[in-house]
């Protein structure tokens, strides 16, 4: 058989390949069941289904070529897909979120680490006046920051402008995802898959 060119958007190509592994695992595991060992405790009975399995089992070994070609058209459409990601942006695109989404969690982290109960210093001052009156077993303990409250804001500042960031580079990966992509695939792979 021959081969025709197939165009879908790159985010639907990875789903052509979802469900290509998917049909892989399911020829596979017939394929493993037809020639699996059978077990008998009647000679009898072997002599009877003996035909029909072994009819079964080489029908299942001539999928096996089958299996193989879904296989390597999972690699030729993921190689295809790699090549256009690079050419189309995606790629990029992709370095930038993981980049920026670590930049995000840094900024979350720094950020809760400055939050909790604190108190300012006027007020640190009024506590530990209090201490100086009460009895030791009920002085007041307290916290407060190391870090000025508009180092905190700046940060959270930062972070919601990189959420907005974040938002605009998913919707240009999405529009990039978007785009289409021409693969060649084999007809007897595509007929299989109902493509």
């Amino acid at each position: 058989m021959g081969t025709r060119q197939v165009s879908n958007t790159l985010s639907r190509w990875h789903k052509v390949v979802d469900r290509f592994k998917q049909s892989i695992a399911q020829l596979s595991g017939d394929i493993k069941r037809s020639i699996s060992p059978v077990t008998y405790n009647n000679l009898a009975v072997v002599k009877v289904e003996r035909e029909h399995y072994t009819k079964v089992a080489a029908d299942a070994v001539a999928k096996v070529d089958l299996l193989l070609k879904l296989n390597a058209t999972v690699g030729h459409i993921r190689e295809q897909l790699a090549r256009a990601n690079v050419e189309k942006g995606v790629s990029a695109l992709l370095a930038e979120q993981v980049s920026k989404q670590a930049e995000k969690a840094l900024l979350e982290d720094l950020v809760s680490s400055t939050e909790g109960v604190r108190l300012n210093f006027k007020d640190a001052e009024v506590v530990m006046a209090r201490n100086e009156t009460a009895n030791s077993a009920y002085r007041e303990h307290f916290t407060f920051s190391r870090v000025d409250e508009s180092v905190a804001d700046a940060w959270r500042s930062e972070l919601d402008a990189l959420n907005r960031a974040l938002v605009a580079l998913s919707d240009r990966i999405s529009d990039a995802n978007a785009q289409r992509v021409a693969i060649e695939l084999d007809e007897d792979v595509l007929a299989y898959m109902g493509m």
